[in-house]
């Protein structure tokens, strides 16, 4: 109870005014009614889920839950478990140890009913989830594992046209750290790797010649291939950057070099070069399984990250070629994309674009970022906008320490009437009034200070809700993985 005393004006003739102590009654529970109830949140509870999942995919009559979406969390206090239908898309934005690993990215991965990318830097996800339906599929190029390499992943195959030549450059663009030098040389850089990318795609060379052409800028073989395969105005464009004056050409070739530094290493590259000892990853045939990929790498220059994000848009694009073939344009048995850390280790250039329509092939992708400042960083001030605000779920867990987004939440949240009594004295007497004020529903400090195991959830077309995060090991079905 908050009590504030403002002046008193007993025996004060000229003021003829009250005094007033103030009594803010309770607000809690008023709060807690304020959020979502089971009716708010309808279209995420399990009855619905199911006939939601049932117009989108094929479903046995007894269907599981875990067929008909992702597992959000049970809405409090004793609400319903609430799960997210195929069709959407998810970003949770929680801090170290809120849960996002434990109670988001193993059940989400131990429960899809089809295959599931998975990214991390860390090896706990693929550690505990590794024993899953389906076969696990480790790419692990900086062996965070310490498991042998049991598969080689060409990611040259898929760059076959101008436009995924450009993405597969965006990739590794995006990992330069000096802003300045990637927003000065990037756009000429990035051409550099598009160019190269294709010219080794089409003279069957390997993604190792992408980082040799670009160590000897007179090296004119790949402009030659370019030409060869009717990419004339491609390989133009790189026959210009060669003719620019060298310190000019220095700054592309520099920058690109940096870009694609991780290809330098013999044990990360090993891993995307052919090897006729090992099979091929098919992202084609990956998408038709009920399999398994993690694909590992280490924050930091020199990571394996770019490798991670273009391997990840190969299966994504895989992805939707395959629905795209099959009635409605919709994966019959979903795609699930669990980008745990993907700030850092899978910066898909394109995401914010593409979550605008993933979930209506049925490719679900929940993307798990610290801070919101964080994707801010990997994606841009508008690219964060335009991926917070395609994403029809939002799940916000505790120790959010910025402020600013924490405000922007709580307006998001609303406001709800708070019922104050005053009471005060004068020349008549005393008096009691009651009235009713509009305060925030949450603050932006009670939001960061949402209690570990919580997390707040944001769904398009319903309130916020205030769920219960269920950790995997809590769960009978996976305590043998604890």
């Amino acid at each position: 109870m908050s009590v504030t005393l403002l002046p008193l004006a007993i025996g004060v003739p000229a003021l003829a005014g009250y005094g007033y102590l103030q009594l803010k009654q309770h607000s809690t529970p008023a709060a807690a009614r304020a959020l979502a109830g089971t009716r708010d949140v309808a279209r995420l509870t399990p009855k619905q889920v199911e006939r939601t999942a049932r117009r989108l995919r094929t479903l046995d009559k007894h269907a599981e839950p875990a067929e008909t979406g992702v597992a959000l969390g049970r809405l409090m206090p004793h609400g319903p478990a609430l799960r997210a239908p195929w069709r959407d898309v998810a970003v949770a934005v929680m801090a170290p140890g809120a849960g996002k690993t434990t109670a988001l990215a193993v059940p989400a991965t131990f429960e899809a009913p089809g295959p599931v990318v998975a990214t991390s830097n860390k090896r706990d996800l693929y550690d505990i989830t590794r024993n899953r339906r389906g076969k696990s599929r480790l790419f692990d190029p900086q062996h965070i594992t310490g498991e042998s390499q049991a598969m080689w992943f060409d990611l040259l195959a898929p760059v076959d046209d101008v436009e995924s030549a450009e993405r597969f450059a965006s990739h590794f663009i995006g990992t330069v750290d000096d802003d300045a030098k990637r927003d000065i040389w990037g756009p000429g850089a990035s051409e550099l790797l598009a160019g190269f990318a294709l010219a080794a795609h089409y003279g069957r060379r390997t993604i190792l010649d992408i980082y040799d052409w670009l160590s000897n800028p007179l090296d004119a073989a790949a402009v030659d291939i370019l030409h060869a395969a009717g990419f004339d105005q491609v390989a133009n464009g790189v026959a210009g950057i060669m003719r620019e004056p060298e310190k000019t050409r220095a700054g592309y070739y520099t920058t690109a070099r940096v870009a694609a530094k991780c290809l330098r290493n013999p044990a990360i590259a090993a891993w995307v070069t052919p090897n006729k000892s090992l099979p091929q990853f098919d992202p084609h045939d990956f998408v038709r399984s009920r399999d398994a990929l993690h694909l590992l790498s280490k924050d930091g220059g020199g990571s394996a990250a770019p490798l991670v994000a273009a391997g990840t848009d190969a299966v994504i694009r895989a992805g939707i070629e395959y629905a795209e073939q099959q009635n409605g344009g919709r994966l019959d048995v979903p795609l699930l994309l669990v980008l745990d850390e993907a700030a850092n280790v899978c910066k898909i250039a394109d995401l914010p674009k593409l979550y605008s329509h993933l979930g209506s092939r049925n490719i679900f992708a929940l993307t798990i970022l610290q801070s919101y400042a964080q994707g801010s960083h990997a994606w841009g001030s508008v690219g964060m906008k335009e991926l917070w605000g395609a994403a029809t779920v939002k799940l916000i867990g505790p120790g959010m320490d910025d402020g600013g987004f924490g405000q922007d939440l709580s307006r998001l949240i609303g406001d709800h009437d708070v019922p104050t009594t005053s009471y005060g004295t004068g020349r008549s007497g005393s008096s009691r009034n009651r009235a009713m004020r509009r305060d925030p529903i949450m603050s932006a400090a009670d939001i960061r200070a949402l209690k570990l195991g919580t997390a707040l959830l944001f769904a398009t077309g319903s309130k916020p809700a205030l769920v219960k995060l269920q950790p995997y090991y809590e769960d009978k079905r996976w305590r043998h993985a604890a």
